[in-house]
């Protein structure tokens, strides 16, 4: 995913939750890091777990 997100040249909303067991923040912040298009954006959620629940 990080190859691919040095290429990504669109809009991107990167949703975490705090509280997600499933996927790792530090990968989150190297995709984030990386993405190509300047127009993105992270957002942290308090208690979020992993998946839809998390912004439901």
């Amino acid at each position: 995913m990080i190859d691919y997100s040095k290429t990504a040249d669109y809009p991107l909303l990167l949703i975490n939750g705090e509280k997600d067991n499933i996927v790792d923040k530090k990968g989150c912040d190297l995709i984030f890091g990386n993405w190509k298009h300047e127009d993105k954006r992270y957002v942290l959620i308090e208690n979020g777990s992993h998946g839809k629940s998390t912004v439901v």
